[in-house]
Order: C-alpha cells, then structure tokens, then sequence
C-alpha cells in the first residue's frame, strides 16, 4: 500500500482509512453517502427550493412571466455578445437561407412539407450550435413563459418531495457513520 511505503504509522494508516467508513454501511445508506446529502445540505436545499416557490406564489404570474421573457432575452444577447465571427457568419448564412426557403411558395404539398422540414432543420442546426440546446425561441412568448414558470414551479416541487424523502436516510446514514467513526478512535487508542 502506498501509505506503508510512505512511512505512515499504524494510527496514521487506519485514520486514513477512516474515509472508506461508507463501505461498511447498508446499501440504502450508501445512497445518502456524500456532502450533497448531509442533513444539513437536504434541508438547506429544501429551503431555498421553498423560497422560490413562495416568491411565485407571492408575485402576479404577469410579473413572473415579464421576468422570465427579460432573463432569457438577456441571456440571448449574452449568447450573441460571445459568437465568434465564425458562428456570426454562419448564422447570417442560416438565417439568409430561411428567409428564401419562407419565399419559396411551393404548389405540391410534399414540397410544402420539405419546406417546414428544411426550415426546423436550420433553426436546430443553429440553437445547437449557437445555444447548445435545442428549439431555443430568440423572442420568448407570453405563452412559452408562461409554460415554462409553471413546469419550473413543478420540478420544485417534486424536488421538494424528493429531498424529504431522502432526508431521513441521510439523518441514518450520518448517524452510523458517526458510531462507526467513534468506534473507530476507541480502537485507534488500543494502538500503539
């Protein structure tokens, strides 16, 4: 082991095996295993989940929806302010392409389709390559905000629920592996 070969002393080397406690434990306490699922952290998680919850509560869905359309607007001209001339170049490209393909007045329905399909093809190609996401509105609607606040509201709240249930595991978890750590320095003193 590397720790023998580095002179460590037999106290030394159990304490530094202390941070392998966790494979001691049961499995269902496992999961609850790291800084992300302290106790501490579900339930400070749990707050800040809550208070945005009640500040949607607390305001006008107007408000949170003309709140939303100024975040993501901002972030789009975030997004622009870092293209490269590259990217600038070929989203003018793009856009140039779209605009002919909206002229383009086909008579057979099959083209028509084509033209739709070419269209979202291009707009994908560029929230990808630009955004890194796709199907990214440039110009966020009342009704896109809208949805999106509420799937938000939605996610919290499952979160919400999902955190307290994992609470109690964390509070076990924590609890054994503290008897597990105590047991660990009465044996360290036996040592010698």
């Amino acid at each position: 082991m590397k720790q023998i070969l580095e002179g460590y002393s037999t106290k030394e080397l159990v304490w530094d095996f202390k941070s392998q406690l966790d494979k001691y434990l049961p499995q269902h306490l496992k999961e609850a295993s790291g800084n992300y699922y302290t106790p501490d952290n579900i339930i400070n998680q749990i707050i800040a989940k809550q208070k945005t919850l009640d500040e949607y509560a607390d305001a006008k869905l107007e408000e949170l929806i003309k709140k939303e359309i100024l975040t993501h607007r901002k972030w789009i001209q975030q997004v622009e302010k870092e293209l490269t001339d590259e990217q600038k170049m070929m989203k003018a490209k793009c856009n140039d392409t779209i605009a002919e393909l909206e002229e383009w007045k086909p008579e057979a329905e099959s083209s028509n389709h084509l033209k739709s399909l070419l269209i979202k093809q291009i707009r994908d190609y560029i929230d990808y390559n630009l955004y890194e996401m796709l199907e990214v509105p440039t110009i966020l609607t009342f009704e896109h905000a809208k949805s999106r606040i509420l799937k938000h509201k939605e996610e919290l709240t499952e979160s919400i629920e999902q955190l307290r249930k994992k609470y109690s595991n964390a509070l076990e978890y924590q609890k054994q592996k503290n008897i597990l750590e105590s047991q660990l320095l009465r044996d360290l003193e036996l040592l010698k």
